[in-house]
């Protein structure tokens, strides 16, 4: 599937999707797609790292957030990164266009906490 397609299929997705498992699948075909990976260019973006680092900061209750990166890939004002929220693997995406992404924080025992959010607020969904 060619990049534009897979990137069409995960902002229907989070749009019209409630398993949040199955955007984040997605999601992760995409972030294989060599051609994408070309095509991020790491930067940050402070109202982004604000919300999604305070979402993790209510899954794991005050977590302390390490290592935080952020890549933006403009051709898609798209923005995905990863961080921990205490020891955790978390990982984030967000369409600008949408004013929507999804961040997910991993658990004990193959348990992941998934959130849709905007800049503004959040839904969650454990799995």
């Amino acid at each position: 599937m060619n990049l534009d397609k897979e990137v069409e299929n995960l902002l229907l997705a989070v749009e019209e999707k409630t398993v949040f498992t199955d955007i984040y699948s997605l999601f992760y075909d995409l972030t294989n797609n060599a051609e994408f990976r070309e095509i991020c260019v790491p930067t940050n973006n402070e109202k982004i790292k604000a919300t999604v680092t305070s979402i993790a900061k209510k899954i794991v209750k005050n977590a302390v957030i390490s290592g935080f990166k952020s890549v933006k890939v403009d051709r898609y004002k798209l923005w995905h990164g990863v961080f921990y929220s205490d020891m955790r693997m978390s990982t984030f995406f967000y369409f600008e266009k949408l004013d929507m992404g999804l961040v997910s924080v991993s658990g004990p025992k193959d348990h992941i906490d998934i959130a849709r959010f905007t800049v503004g607020g959040y839904s969650r969904c454990t799995h």
